[in-house]
Protein backbone atom coordinates (compact mmCIF):
# COMPACT_ATOMS: atom_id res chain seq x y z
CA UNK A 1 0.00 0.00 0.00
CA UNK A 2 3.24 2.17 0.32
CA UNK A 3 3.80 4.48 3.16
CA UNK A 4 1.07 3.90 5.74
CA UNK A 5 -3.21 3.88 6.12
CA UNK A 6 -5.03 0.88 5.77
CA UNK A 7 -3.90 -2.11 3.96
CA UNK A 8 -6.46 -3.78 1.80
CA UNK A 9 -6.54 -7.64 1.35
CA UNK A 10 -7.80 -8.86 -2.25
CA UNK A 11 -9.01 -12.83 -2.14
CA UNK A 12 -11.70 -13.41 -4.33
CA UNK A 13 -14.41 -11.89 -5.39
CA UNK A 14 -13.70 -8.84 -2.64
CA UNK A 15 -11.29 -6.71 -0.20
CA UNK A 16 -11.65 -5.33 3.50
CA UNK A 17 -9.73 -2.77 5.03
CA UNK A 18 -7.56 -4.26 7.74
CA UNK A 19 -8.37 -2.67 11.37
CA UNK A 20 -5.00 -1.39 11.85
CA UNK A 21 -4.42 2.16 10.82
CA UNK A 22 -7.94 2.22 9.78
CA UNK A 23 -10.09 5.40 9.78
CA UNK A 24 -13.41 4.51 11.80
CA UNK A 25 -15.78 4.30 8.53
CA UNK A 26 -13.36 2.26 6.91
CA UNK A 27 -13.13 -1.02 9.28
CA UNK A 28 -14.77 -4.22 7.59
CA UNK A 29 -15.33 -2.14 4.68
CA UNK A 30 -16.34 -4.34 1.81
CA UNK A 31 -14.72 -3.17 -1.37
CA UNK A 32 -15.51 -4.62 -5.35
CA UNK A 33 -13.21 -6.08 -6.82
CA UNK A 34 -14.25 -3.97 -10.36
CA UNK A 35 -16.80 -2.36 -11.21
CA UNK A 36 -19.00 -3.16 -14.58
CA UNK A 37 -18.81 -1.23 -17.56
CA UNK A 38 -22.43 -0.34 -17.90
CA UNK A 39 -22.32 0.88 -14.61
CA UNK A 40 -18.60 3.14 -14.18
CA UNK A 41 -18.61 6.72 -15.76
CA UNK A 42 -14.76 6.99 -16.66
CA UNK A 43 -13.47 10.74 -16.27
CA UNK A 44 -10.03 11.32 -18.08
CA UNK A 45 -8.88 14.61 -17.91
CA UNK A 46 -6.32 16.98 -20.50
CA UNK A 47 -5.25 19.74 -19.01
CA UNK A 48 -3.33 22.54 -21.33
CA UNK A 49 -1.66 25.41 -20.68
CA UNK A 50 -1.95 28.18 -23.82
CA UNK A 51 1.65 29.33 -23.47
CA UNK A 52 2.69 25.59 -23.76
CA UNK A 53 2.92 27.16 -27.74
CA UNK A 54 5.90 29.56 -26.67
CA UNK A 55 8.20 26.57 -24.66
CA UNK A 56 11.47 26.29 -26.26
CA UNK A 57 11.80 23.54 -28.78
CA UNK A 58 14.10 21.39 -26.56
CA UNK A 59 10.52 21.69 -23.87
CA UNK A 60 8.05 20.39 -26.16
CA UNK A 61 6.54 23.38 -27.29
CA UNK A 62 2.19 22.32 -28.20
CA UNK A 63 -0.60 24.09 -29.83
CA UNK A 64 -3.67 22.46 -29.28
CA UNK A 65 -4.05 20.45 -32.78
CA UNK A 66 -1.39 18.56 -31.27
CA UNK A 67 -3.20 17.34 -28.40
CA UNK A 68 -3.69 13.08 -28.74
CA UNK A 69 -6.85 13.00 -27.39
CA UNK A 70 -8.48 10.09 -28.57
CA UNK A 71 -4.74 8.35 -28.20
CA UNK A 72 -4.78 9.33 -24.21
CA UNK A 73 -8.65 8.35 -24.20
CA UNK A 74 -9.44 12.18 -22.84
CA UNK A 75 -12.81 12.64 -22.39
CA UNK A 76 -12.65 16.23 -20.97
CA UNK A 77 -10.35 19.17 -21.82
CA UNK A 78 -9.48 21.90 -19.75
CA UNK A 79 -7.92 25.13 -21.48
CA UNK A 80 -6.00 27.78 -19.69
CA UNK A 81 -6.56 30.69 -19.02
CA UNK A 82 -9.19 32.43 -20.20
CA UNK A 83 -11.35 35.35 -19.13
CA UNK A 84 -15.08 35.70 -18.14
CA UNK A 85 -16.24 39.56 -19.37
CA UNK A 86 -19.27 41.38 -16.42
CA UNK A 87 -21.79 40.00 -18.91
CA UNK A 88 -20.58 36.20 -18.58
CA UNK A 89 -19.21 36.01 -21.60
CA UNK A 90 -15.67 34.54 -22.48
CA UNK A 91 -12.73 36.56 -23.25
CA UNK A 92 -9.04 36.59 -24.09
CA UNK A 93 -7.18 36.03 -20.89
CA UNK A 94 -5.46 39.91 -20.25
CA UNK A 95 -6.83 40.90 -23.32
CA UNK A 96 -4.27 38.99 -25.84
CA UNK A 97 -6.56 38.27 -28.91
CA UNK A 98 -4.27 36.04 -30.31
CA UNK A 99 -5.61 33.66 -27.56
CA UNK A 100 -9.84 33.94 -29.76
CA UNK A 101 -7.70 31.46 -32.17
CA UNK A 102 -6.49 29.46 -29.76
CA UNK A 103 -9.91 29.27 -28.66
CA UNK A 104 -11.33 28.01 -31.50
CA UNK A 105 -8.27 25.52 -32.51
CA UNK A 106 -8.92 23.82 -28.99
CA UNK A 107 -12.84 23.69 -29.66
CA UNK A 108 -11.80 21.71 -32.84
CA UNK A 109 -11.23 19.13 -30.45
CA UNK A 110 -13.93 17.84 -29.23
Amino acid sequence: TGGGGAAAATTGGSSTSSSSGSLPFQIGATIPPACSPATTNTVNVGYYQSWAKYRPTNCNPVVASQIPVEQFGYTHLIYSFAGISSGGELQPYNGIMEEVAMYREFNELK
